[in-house]
This record gives C-alpha cells, structure tokens and sequence, in this order.
C-alpha cells in the first residue's frame, strides 16, 4: 500500500505548489503515521491524497483516511482534545 500527499500554499485559493510525500506501509494507517513523524509535513497545506494500491490503481483516498491523518497532526501538533 503507497499513499501520496500533496501540499500547497495557503492563500485565497489552495493551489499544490510541487511538493509531495510518497509513504509506503502495509496499511494506510502506518502510511499516514509514516507521514506525520515528519516534522516537516506539520506546518503544510494538505491538498490531497491519493492511494496507490498493491495493483498499482491510484485513486483518491477516502474520507476515513484524511479524518485519521487529521487526528495525528492535531495530537502531534498538541490539539488534541
């Protein structure tokens, strides 16, 4: 399993400014963790993400994976509830 993630520039509108992370697991979860112990993707925009699976299709993730990438920025961030 890969999971891709686009960032962009925050302003009027969201634009993807080039930058992507690719991270590989055998789930989306430990894609997402992968992701988010950089240091580096917490102060971004995310923009999208796309999962590539074991068959090499790419198509947009599902919402249960943005709302689990979420919850790990907010805790890593120290906003969790």
């Amino acid at each position: 399993m890969k999971l891709r993630f686009y960032y962009g520039k925050t302003g009027f509108r969201t634009q993807w400014d080039g930058f992507e992370d690719t991270y590989e697991g055998e789930t989306w979860k430990e894609c997402c963790e992968g992701c988010v112990s950089q240091e580096k993707n917490w102060n971004r925009e995310l923009i999208k993400i796309k999962m590539e699976s074991k068959t090499g299709n790419i198509e947009d993730a599902p919402k249960e994976v943005y709302a689990y990438y979420n919850i790990l920025i907010d805790a890593s961030l120290g906003l969790e509830e």
